[in-house]
């Protein structure tokens, strides 16, 4: 044996001792094995329910807010545009002539002479017109004067509505009902945001809604805008966009005339409901308009018919031009001809009429 593999045998013999003393060493113990921490089933329920709550408190919050701010921002973006305030025009005193208005002097008479005039040509033109006027009276010429009326009439009356005051209620049996109290008003302005309707407060007494019918039977919600306690009268106010401008085309607005001409013995037209029922119509003249309703801060004129009607009648009163010159009421009148139509005159209630549809006190 070679000295080389006895330093050969001699190392392995040394490698195992060596291995005969070292311990093993044991790696089991030094995995780490991480495991999940349990839920808290009540921990996690109470944060649910504060996210939960949070929530709602914000989103309450916003619409808050919301509520608040957006007619705010609204106006400020987009400013909304004020009703046109209505205004009648003013009426010009008819003036009396004065005595020394009625003499002229001989200048102004020269300044004024006619030129010649050829005698033959007129004696021509009145002997035309008295023989027109001769001839004798037929039933095609009363009829054709009544047609002239109720032309007349069927124009003005685009200008009216049927308003009905609808109030609600329970009977006995838990059956709910409606009650209907209607009148005849009339269209007074417009604007330009909605119409503006005049028409006797007693049809709106308790109403729970108000509906307007229009000459084409259109129906529309209406608003009560002012009522004013002296007259009895209210403004109703409908908007223009619930209309439509197919209703719009159909009606008009009525044109309101004058009480301070002389009216005593003038032929009227009473329009609405003169006779209880809408649409109805009566002629009739004037017979009086000397009596004033006296009210605080105020005075009416009451033109007095000789139509007879409705206790309970309501419209307008119209000249033969088709303009109101009254507002048909009757609650003032005196017993003794309780059924005889009277109205007040429109120019001492343009002012009231003014107020009420801006709104104003």
């Amino acid at each position: 044996m070679s000295e080389q593999e006895k330093e050969q045998n001699k190392t392995e013999e040394l490698v195992k001792e060596q291995a005969e003393y070292t311990p093993s060493v044991q790696t089991e113990f030094m995995r780490e094995k991480i495991k999940q921490k349990p839920v808290n089933k009540k921990k996690l329920l109470r944060r649910t329910v504060i996210t939960a709550v949070m929530a709602v408190v914000f989103g309450l919050v916003a619409c808050f807010t919301f509520l608040v701010l957006e007619p705010v921002i609204s106006n400020r973006l987009y400013p909304e545009e004020e009703p046109k305030e209505v205004a009648f025009p003013e009426e010009t005193p008819i003036e009396e002539m004065k005595p020394e208005d009625m003499l002229v002097k001989e200048e102004d008479v020269d300044a004024q002479a006619p030129e010649p005039v050829d005698l033959e040509l007129v004696d021509e033109q009145i002997q035309e017109v008295l023989s027109q006027v001769d001839r004798e009276f037929t039933l095609e010429d009363y009829q054709s004067i009544y047609e002239e009326m109720r032309n007349l009439t069927e124009e003005v009356n685009r200008g009216l509505v049927t308003v009905a005051g609808v109030t609600s209620d329970v009977d006995w049996f838990n059956n709910i009902y409606e009650n209907v109290a209607s009148a005849s008003g009339v269209i007074v302005a417009n604007n330009e945001k909605a119409l503006l309707i005049l028409v006797s407060a007693g049809s709106l007494n308790g109403a729970d809604s108000i509906e307007v019918t229009f000459c084409d039977q259109k129906q529309v919600e209406a608003e009560l805008v002012q009522k004013d306690e002296n007259t009895g009268l209210a403004i109703l106010s409908v908007p223009l966009s619930a209309i439509g401008r197919e209703t719009m085309d159909e009606i008009s607005i009525a044109e309101l005339g004058s009480s301070n001409t002389s009216l005593l013995g003038m032929p009227v037209v009473a329009l609405g409901s003169p006779l209880g029922t809408s649409g109805s119509i009566s002629y009739g003249t004037v017979t009086s308009t000397g009596t004033v309703i006296d009210r605080p801060d105020s005075a009416y004129k009451r033109i007095t018919t000789d139509i007879y009607g409705s206790r309970n009648a309501t419209g307008v009163l119209i000249n033969l031009n088709g303009m109101v010159i009254g507002i048909i009421d009757n609650v003032n009148t005196d017993n003794d001809m309780s059924n005889l139509l009277t109205a007040y005159g429109i120019t001492e209630l343009k002012r009231t009429i003014e107020q009420m549809s801006n709104n104003k006190e």
